[in-house]
């Protein structure tokens, strides 16, 4: 349907066809051009009527005619088909029933998709569009993929989902408690098995990732079996190491009923410092269907020793217990506290110092801060109350303090986002905005140009250019600035709302990593972390993707980033692969996504003013059997799920009786859009053709017959 409307009364048309037919008939009533023509009146007549007709549209033009399109939009249902793509289901099913399955859905979708929109994803972990008829996924998360369903299709007629599984889920919540599983009927389609195989299998093994050299460490193991009454397997845990297996433990477990569990505590050595590769077996018992899930590596790294952080104080304080709490779920820093004046002699030890309030005016730190500068070790300062800022002001120039005087500041933290020397979790950022104000020194905050500010200060409700928490990085040691004192408030805040320390301990610790990582004086650094930001792991998951970050630092402690960072990774075959860092502000970044099992070595090379320069490394890359381990489906839960949903379990061989369900169900309807869309006239470009058209025409015309 076609609407024409106007900015002004209708009317107003008839004027504009009144001035466009006059000044028509004005140019050529009394024309004599073509008198000497037999036909001059019938080509004046003709001229005429083209220059009114194209007079008057350009009147009518200016009235600012809209035109209004109405037409109506038929939107199909949307089915959704998320088909399991877990390596769970080809070691319960054969390959004649993994063909079955696959062609079964790949009809189904066919015939869906006469009167339906269909989409089909494979889902494990995540969720794919590609890759549908593979099962090479290293767990299942149901929720997950429901949920990506529901949130990706909030403005589409979505009819109904179909998930096909075998209701093992092994990763994410449980998908009965979805807040949306009731908005979508959900029609299942169980595979798998659900009979009790015969079957011993190690369930799950906790143990440190990390430890340290010549410490003892406990390994928890915990096992099953499923069908084995009146059996015997051996647990052996072995120490895997050029090319071979050293045995270090080993137990006969006898098995009394058919719904065994175990668990049992084995103690072993720290002996060998690196990536040390464990790995824990179960003997096979007879006629068990998979031997796969008996065997589990595990990879623990040994360190040679702990970081330790001395917290130097002027006196006992709250902060002080909520830095050590904090640095306590980091289990390679050890601190320790000091009060001045029990300064420590040796300070070789200490990969980083935190002064709380100091200097406050003891005779003795000066000489111990001279050390400190020294040796370049990092320095975190929290200042307060008792720090005397002329002291501070002549220590150290990431920060000055300038026109101090006894008066105290309310600063509440706010977030700096062009800061990018590491990054926070975006739940914290939006934790941190509500923690309550530190307390700081009245004055005027002054920053060195190599200081960057990680969090401003917002006194009331003004936020200032003043450093809440800042960092001076440089070759000649690195300098953390926090402020205020009462970030013990920080704490207990957290988790009064959250129930947790979670922020506080990524803010704090992620403030400590930074210091330590970079206590060096390469001009050239890279880090391997996994996906949570922790630098300090060498040992990735499969299905984990492995993040590298880069730092180069010219002559005078600046951070550049103008040549390019290339990167090598090789495997244990000789395999290379190749990536080229991204460049952030000022630094280097690279997702060098997942990889397969095995050990991997890295180098990063880069030219910086006529020198190559180099970085090198190792991580470990361990499997992932998550799928391996229950073998038995649950079709329960299929149908607790259709049955809360309002929809159906049917068989693989009943999917003719899911369309026939889908096509009778009054919910699943297709919807009706009425669209209205108005466009001004004057940008329609037809339009202009025409008149284009009526101009060309009454040129022809007039040069035809011999005018001008």
């Amino acid at each position: 349907m076609f609407n024409l409307e106007f900015a002004y009364p209708a009317w107003y048309i008839l004027p504009c066809l009144l001035a466009g037919t006059g000044l028509a008939l004005l140019l050529y009533f009394k024309d004599k051009t073509f008198s000497q023509l037999t036909h001059a009146k019938t080509l004046n007549a003709a001229l005429t009527i083209l220059r009114a007709v194209l007079l008057s549209i350009l009147f009518i033009l200016l009235l600012s005619p809209l035109l209004k399109i109405i037409h109506s939009e038929t939107e199909k249902p949307l089915i959704v088909i998320l088909k399991d793509g877990s390596e769970s289901l080809p070691l319960m099913l054969s390959k004649e029933n993994i063909t079955t399955y696959n062609q079964s859905l790949d009809a189904l979708a066919a015939n869906l998709n006469k009167d339906y929109e269909v989409q089909v994803l494979k889902f494990g972990a995540d969720v794919s569009a590609s890759g549908l008829d593979s099962f090479n996924e290293k767990a299942t998360d149901i929720s997950n993929a429901l949920t990506y369903v529901y949130e990706n299709n909030r403005s589409r007629n979505l009819g109904a989902i179909i998930l096909s599984s075998d209701g093992i889920y092994n990763k994410g919540s449980n998908p009965l408690y979805l807040p949306q599983l009731s908005s979508v009927p959900l029609f299942t389609i169980p595979v798998g098995d659900t009979t009790v195989k015969r079957d011993v299998a190690l369930s799950k093994i906790n143990v440190n990732s990390v430890v340290y050299l010549g410490n003892n460490f406990n390994m928890q193991i915990i096992g099953k079996a499923t069908a084995c009454a009146a059996s015997t397997t051996t647990l052996t845990v072995s120490l895997v190491a050029d090319g071979g297996e050293k045995k270090l433990f080993e137990k006969n477990i006898v098995i009394t009923n058919n719904a065994f569990t175990f668990s049992q505590e084995v103690t072993l050595s720290a002996s060998h410092s690196g990536v040390n590769h464990y790995r824990v077996r179960l003997s096979e018992v007879e006629n068990e269907i998979t031997a796969l899930n008996n065997v589990a590596d595990v990879f623990v790294e040994v360190r040679e020793a702990k970081d330790k952080i001395l917290i130097m104080a002027d006196a006992p304080h709250p902060d002080i217990a909520a830095l050590i709490l904090s640095l306590q779920e980091l289990k390679n820093y050890e601190p320790e506290v000091r009060y001045q004046p029990d300064y420590p002699q040796n300070i070789n030890e200490f990969k980083l110092v935190v002064l709380h309030q100091l200097p406050s005016g003891d005779n003795y730190f000066i000489p111990f801060f001279n050390k400190l500068k020294e040796k370049k070790i990092p320095l975190l300062f929290i200042l307060g109350n008792e720090t005397i800022v002329g002291t501070f002001n002549t220590i150290q120039n990431a920060v000055k303090l300038n026109n101090s005087n006894s008066n105290l500041n309310n600063a509440q933290p706010v977030f700096n986002k062009d800061f990018s020397l590491f990054t926070l979790s975006d739940n914290t950022k939006e934790r941190l905005s509500a923690f309550p104000p530190l307390i700081t020194l009245f004055a005027e905050y002054k920053m060195s140009p190599a200081t960057i500010p990680f969090l401003w200060q917002k006194i009331g409700n003004v936020q200032t250019s003043y450093p809440l928490i800042a960092f001076e990085q440089g070759l000649q040691g690195n300098t953390g600035i926090i402020s205020g004192e009462g970030i013990w408030r920080w704490r207990l805040y957290d988790y009064q709302k959250n129930k947790n320390h979670d922020a506080f301990n990524e803010i704090m610790q992620k403030c400590i990593q930074f210091l330590i990582s970079r206590a060096d004086s390469k001009p050239f650094r890279v880090y391997v972390q996994n996906e949570s930001g922790n630098s300090n792991t060498r040992i990735f998951g499969e299905n984990e993707p492995v993040f590298f970050n880069a730092e180069l630092y010219n002559d005078a402690a600046e951070l550049v980033n103008t040549p390019d960072v290339k990167l090598n990774i090789n495997d244990n075959n000789g395999k290379t692969f190749s990536f080229l860092f991204n460049k952030t502000n000022n630094a280097y970044t690279l997702n060098s996504g997942s990889f397969t099992a095995g050990s991997y070595q890295w180098k990063a090379t880069t030219t910086f003013n006529n020198r190559n320069l180099t970085e090198s490394g190792s991580f470990r890359v361990s499997p992932v059997q998550l799928e391996s381990i229950n073998l038995t489906a649950d079709y329960n839960l299929l149908y607790q799920l259709a049955e809360n949903s309002g929809g159906a379990m049917f068989s693989l061989s009943q999917t003719q009786e899911i369309l026939s369900r889908l096509n009778t169900s009054e919910t699943i309807k297709p919807v009706i859009y009425t669209v209205n869309q108005s466009e001004s006239v004057i940008n329609l470009k037809w339009l202009f053709a025409v008149l284009l058209s009526l101009l060309s025409l009454e040129w022809f015309l007039r040069k035809y017959n011999g005018g001008y």
